[in-house]
């Protein structure tokens, strides 16, 4: 009886849309659900920043330790934009390439690196304010670049691929979804894929963890063909564990992929509050913070505060 109730609160949750969380729980109604190695309360965030209208396109982000501010990029023009974290107000902007499709930005070391959707980054010095490297890799518009992030352990940079996973003359995987690794060392992008997530691999992780919760087949069914439409547009290291953590804007998907390149959570966001999420940043401290262009109304970014 007690499984039914469940099952059918939890129904409720995923036809609605709506609910709130605790550490590492989903509450729906008057039950909680447990949910294991969750720092965040996905479904509950602790502020919203509203954009101004010269970010409504906004795209990717990254925090700046030092100043304690976000960067962000606009996916049409190319400036750099500093956002404060109380309000959201920008801080400053500064020009760094001419009009593009622009839609990832993370730190390198001390400085930035800026990705676009044809395949090229830019590495730019934020103490001159300027850029003094640009790479153009085999990936193109067909690969369609929305995420770059840099991992110090590897020392690669690794770029989200939302379309094809297809790279001439280095693989030529057509199914799949692709996380290319530039080696920093070699100055060259990596032969193999640094992950290629297949859809089997996400409905699978997704069957198990919420099979544990007492989900009923129909309804995991119904995320799973939600968790189709996964399609990277925004990526990040967490500071803490390791994780890799892709958002996906379509259907308002995050994935966790552990320092094993294993799936480790899939977690469904709030369609109606996550409406495009574009980027992907944290705190040194864990804190979380996801982007969202605009569409219909104001761009915002959703603070969510790192729960012990």
């Amino acid at each position: 009886m007690k499984l039914i109730f469940s099952s059918c609160i939890l129904l409720f949750y995923f036809l609605a849309n709506q609910c709130t969380s605790s550490k590492a729980s989903i509450q729906t109604g008057s039950k909680k659900v447990k949910l294991q190695d969750v720092p965040y309360n996905i479904h509950e965030f602790d502020a919203v920043l509203i954009m101004p209208g010269a970010l409504r396109e906004i795209s990717g982000l990254t925090f700046d330790s030092e100043s304690g501010t976000l960067l962000c990029v606009n996916d049409e023009l190319g400036y750099i934009y500093e956002l404060d974290t109380t309000e959201g107000n920008i801080v400053s902007k500064r020009k760094f390439g001419d009009l593009g499709d622009y839609e990832g930005i993370s730190f390198f070391k001390k400085d930035l690196i800026i990705t676009r959707s044809n395949g090229k980054f830019y590495f730019y010095d934020p103490e001159v304010e300027d850029v003094y490297k640009i790479v153009r890799t085999p990936l193109n518009t067909q690969n369609n670049i929305e995420g770059i992030t840099y991992d110090p352990k590897s020392n690669q940079i690794l770029l989200a691929c939302k379309g094809s996973p297809r790279i001439a003359g280095k693989f030529n995987e057509t199914k799949g979804k692709l996380i290319s690794a530039y080696d920093v060392t070699a100055d060259t992008l990596m032969t193999d894929p640094y992950l290629l997530i297949k859809d089997k691999q996400i409905k699978r992780k997704v069957a198990e963890i919420y099979e544990k919760i007492g989900l009923e087949e129909t309804n995991i069914k119904q995320l799973e063909d939600r968790a189709e439409s996964f399609a990277p547009s925004g990526l990040a290291i967490h500071p803490l564990s390791g994780d890799l953590y892709i958002l996906s804007a379509q259907r308002s998907l995050l994935l966790v992929v552990d320092q094993q390149k294993q799936i480790k959570h899939v977690h469904f966001l709030a369609e109606d509050i996550h409406v495009q999420p574009e980027g992907i940043c944290f705190s040194p401290q864990g804190d979380m913070y996801i982007s969202n262009e605009g569409k219909s109304g104001r761009a915002k970014i959703y603070h969510y505060k790192y729960k012990q």
